[in-house]
């Protein structure tokens, strides 16, 4: 028995010295909100929605039978509340989301009486007083309204429209001219990985509530690539099921697919997505003639979040995805008949714990496993 729980302790000993840490980089808020009425009853069924014109988050919830709404995912920013029903007095207010421990707020609700009303209401600041990085967000809304572009060049091509970045060799992204310093952060874990279009496939935008893209005045617990970082925060969980279908098509040969899904039923939220697409002028190539540039991609993405109580969510993010692109090539490349393929496959899960310790603290407990692989074939052409 002695032996047995030895080999047990030394084997998560190991475990521990080979895992690698990593600090906390998701950035998200959680408030909990009570509602009471005049007598300090609690009141179920009423909607409350949360708006920031800083991180363009929308988000809607509503109150259960004990009068409690949770809104958690919150990028750090500025927000306005407001708390409508028709048997109340509309209610809003402005305040900061600037740490993942929870707040906690009390709103007494009144009843909605007989008179003309004239609600004049401030609007919450464009600028966070407290913030100290230099960041900038892309909400749901700008996600949904982008401009199309070639397959997997959503992120790159958002992230690029935003002051500080530009574009080299293939979509490659640098930020103020830093050389590949680039680190994505999907729902709390780096991504350290070269994402350009030849290397990998980047993160799915679709996927996402929004982004945050910063520049300067990184926190020190983002580490090693600090050129610039793209924080993207996961899709919500939905109060109702949204289904979504998207079809694309343009020159070059460019067709594509994408279908997603996401709901809620009773603790457990859901977001899936599936998508595929195929190019014939995919990489730039290095002659004005657009010779051997064809590729097909395919993407999957998973997102599972199961909240045990109030203070407890388990969360389960999986994605998956494939490229298959052929090397462009030259002028004496055509000529001799040579054919490159690149395979790229990239895979990805993560399982998450978050606990909120009240108002005192949260932790956030990760474990996640990721594989990339890259193949090169070569064959002459007749």
């Amino acid at each position: 028995m002695k032996t047995d729980v030895r080999q047990i302790v030394f084997a998560l000993v190991l475990l521990s010295a080979w895992l690698s840490p990593v600090y906390g980089q998701s950035k998200l808020g959680r408030l909990v909100l009570v509602l009471t009425d005049e007598v300090g009853a609690v009141v179920p069924a009423v909607e409350i929605q949360i708006d920031s014109a800083q991180t363009d988050v929308s988000q809607k919830t509503i109150s259960d039978a004990n009068g409690e709404a949770v809104l958690r995912g919150l990028p750090f920013g500025a927000y306005t509340i407001s708390i409508s029903d028709k048997r109340f007095e509309l209610i809003r207010q402005n305040l900061l989301v600037n740490s993942e421990v929870s707040q906690y707020l009390r709103f007494q609700l009144r009843i909605r009486r007989l008179a003309s009303e004239l609600t004049v209401s401030s609007q919450a600041p464009l600028v966070d007083p407290l913030k100290t990085s230099g960041s900038l967000y892309l909400g749901e809304d700008q996600i949904l309204k982008r401009v199309s572009t070639l397959p997997n060049r959503d992120s790159i091509a958002m992230v690029a429209s935003l002051p500080g970045w530009v574009l080299e060799s293939n979509g490659v992204l640098h930020p103020r001219g830093s050389e590949y310093q680039t680190q994505y952060v999907v729902d709390g874990v780096p991504i350290f990985d070269n994402r350009s279009p030849g290397f990998a496939s980047a993160p799915l935008i679709e996927s996402a509530d929004s982004l945050e893209v910063i520049t300067a005045g990184i926190p020190a617990e983002f580490g090693r690539k600090l050129g610039g970082v793209i924080n993207l925060v996961p899709r919500a969980r939905r109060d109702q099921t949204r289904g979504e279908l998207q079809v694309q098509g343009g020159n070059q040969s460019v067709l594509g697919m994408m279908a997603r899904l996401s709901g809620q039923r009773k603790n457990l939220g859901y977001s899936g997505l599936l998508s595929a697409s195929h190019t014939s002028r995919y990489l730039d190539p290095p002659s004005v003639e657009n010779w051997h540039n064809q590729a097909n991609l395919a993407s999957g993405y998973l997102k599972l979040d199961y909240a045990a109580g109030s203070d407890n969510f388990f969360r389960i993010l999986a994605w998956a995805n494939g490229t298959h692109l052929q090397v462009p090539n030259e002028v004496f490349q055509q000529q001799a008949g040579q054919a490159q393929t690149r395979r790229n496959r990239d895979e990805n899960l993560t399982l998450g714990w978050d606990h909120y310790y009240s108002r005192r603290a949260t932790s956030s407990l990760e474990f996640y496993r990721r594989h990339a692989s890259s193949e090169l074939k070569q064959r002459i052409f007749r």
